[in-house]
């Protein structure tokens, strides 16, 4: 984990290897060539694992079920939408969430990431429980796959994963008539091949480091000559590297929400736009922790088990002991000056010392510009949402209780309290809106005070995002780890949270037909959202599945 001793750090420049081995092409037929759709797995033995899930107790049985629920959802919307079938191509965009030959759910990295995650972490549960271990190799199958084609279509060498393109299995979003346009947003489908995001990026770091850790190498004796297995730790070599080198900002000593290609010549040559003047966003910081925490995590693990169990501090046998152990201190400064940043510049240790100041989410926009950047490091703000949401806050709180980064009087207990407060998961019996007993134990998207100062009588119910309140289910779980000094005592409202987002989840989910009979549970965006989007889903299925040990050595 990352020990914050002191909060002065000398701040240096950083590198990282990347190999480019050859010309970048991208051909929508080399995706899934060759290969057969993967089979779904029998209604029979889904309805068993659930049927145990329920019945033996076992430790966050709810969650890894809703996950399994979720993923065989996701499954089933295959040429689903009224316009396709599960044979045609192209798939809707805005209906259909995978490709059975890939094991796609999309063509952007976030969902794809997130998917992978929910597959790993599934596949894992399954066998620590010893339960379904036909799923959990069917799950680890299906994520190696998706990983191949992924890397596949989005990753470019020297530069990252690229936000969205073109595959040829979904509809173009710049089609007439396409399904994206009937949701109002067709620009957030359409294909972006010279951005990338530093959260998507982290998001596939996390993915593959996980997926690595249950993959046999085939280089290795006894490996089992799948091409796919051999792959995994290639592809997180390659990304890895190349995620810190192009999202790390020397200057800022923190992520940088996006970077385009070229960027790098731009900053070595002093043209165009310079890079500290690029926005800055929580949820990066908190992302790109995980990915240097999970970094950091393998190389350790992989130390001790080389080196007759010494630590990565030992590593000096040989030059690639070497090479590993500056890779090491480097992604270490890097994650150690992000916390930093995340602590101070955005606020969230003062926020969970006192309450008082409310953290920001951004910063590079007028308004709300750190110290440390000059009055001309800004953005036009109308490109930026500032304003403070429980999706950007709940995943930094995880990461900083995960990453166990509060010191002296920070207080991981205050910092959940605060944002329970600010968001409402407290049911409060004053309360005379129109809002249900339900939806007073979900975390509001926005806060509290802002909401209800912009409307007028008579007040909306809070709009909230099933995604979110599975973020927070993630902390929920992590408080208990960090939280032994206070004797684990229950903080105020998460047993109701608790109960408020099984029934949300009960009460709002749609129902969907699964391959060889039975059903699966798929979640509607959000209370006043009340459609199936890929998004709610994937991204559920990962965070209910995510815990504090993944990150931490």
């Amino acid at each position: 984990h990352i020990t914050m001793i002191t909060r002065s750090y000398q701040r240096f420049m950083l590198t990282a290897c990347v190999c480019i081995s050859s010309q970048w092409t991208v051909k929508s037929l080399q995706l899934g060539s060759g290969l057969s759709p993967l089979p779904a797995p029998s209604s029979a033995l889904l309805s068993q694992l659930q049927k145990e899930l329920k019945q033996n107790d076992i430790n966050n049985g709810w969650e890894l079920g809703t996950a399994v629920s979720t993923l065989e959802g996701i499954r089933s919307r295959c040429g689903s939408s009224p316009t396709t079938t599960e044979t045609d191509t192209p798939l809707s965009l805005l209906h259909d969430f995978h490709d059975s030959q890939t094991g796609l759910c999309s063509e952007g990295v976030w969902h794809n990431a997130m998917l992978g995650i929910a597959l790993v972490k599934s596949s894992q549960l399954l066998q620590t429980n010893n339960q379904s271990p036909e799923l959990a190799t069917h799950y680890q199958e299906w994520a190696k796959r998706l990983a191949t084609n992924l890397y596949t279509l989005n990753y470019r060498p020297g530069f990252g994963f690229v936000k969205r393109t073109l595959s040829g299995i979904w509809e173009a979003s710049t089609n007439e008539g396409s399904s994206a346009s009937q949701d109002g947003q067709p620009e957030f489908y359409a294909p972006n091949e010279s951005v990338g995001t530093c959260n998507a990026n982290a998001a596939a770091v996390v993915f593959l480091s996980l997926l690595s850790e249950i993959c046999v190498d085939e280089d290795n004796e006894g490996g089992d000559g799948n091409a796919a297995d051999c792959e995994v730790s290639h592809m997180l070599e390659n990304c890895a590297a190349t995620f810190t080198r192009q999202y790390f900002d020397t200057k800022a000593g923190r992520f940088r929400y996006q970077r385009r290609v070229g960027d790098d010549e731009k900053e070595e040559q002093g043209d165009g736009e310079p890079i500290t003047t690029k926005p800055f966003r929580a949820v990066d910081q908190a992302m790109a922790i995980l990915a240097c925490s999970r970094i950091l995590k393998l190389i350790n693990d992989n130390a001790v088990d080389n080196d007759n169990n010494n630590t990565v501090d030992n590593m000096v046998d040989n030059q690639r002991d070497a090479v590993q152990q500056r890779r090491y201190i480097e992604t270490r400064t890097m994650a150690t000056m992000t916390a930093e940043s995340l602590m101070d510049d955005f606020g969230y240790g003062m926020y969970a010392t006192e309450g008082i100041n409310p953290p920001v989410n951004t910063i590079g926009a007028v308004g709300v510009s750190a110290p440390k950047l000059s009055p001309d490091a800004v953005l036009d703000p109308d490109k930026l949402i500032t304003t403070r949401n429980s999706w950007h806050d709940s995943i930094v709180c995880f990461t900083i209780l995960a990453s166990k980064m509060c010191s002296g009087g920070e207080s991981p207990r205050g910092l959940i309290q605060f944002l329970a407060r600010d968001y409402g998961i407290v049911a409060n019996p004053d309360d005379k809106g129109s809002v249900g007993a339900t939806r007073q134990l979900l975390l509001s998207h926005n806060v509290l005070k802002e909401l209800d100062a912009l409307q007028k009588p008579p007040v909306k119910p809070r709009n909230s995002y099933s995604c979110t309140q599975a973020v927070w289910n993630a902390v929920q779980r992590t408080q208990g780890e960090v939280d032994a000094k206070q004797g684990n005592k229950p903080i105020p409202g998460f047993v109701d949270f608790d109960a408020g987002f099984r029934a949300f989840q009960e009460e709002t989910c749609t129902s969907t037909r699964v391959d060889n009979g039975g059903t699966a549970m798929l979640s509607n965006v959000a209370t006043d959202y009340p459609n199936v989007r890929l998004w709610a889903n994937t991204e559920t299925a990962a965070w209910l599945l995510m815990d504090a040990n993944d990150f931490q050595f």
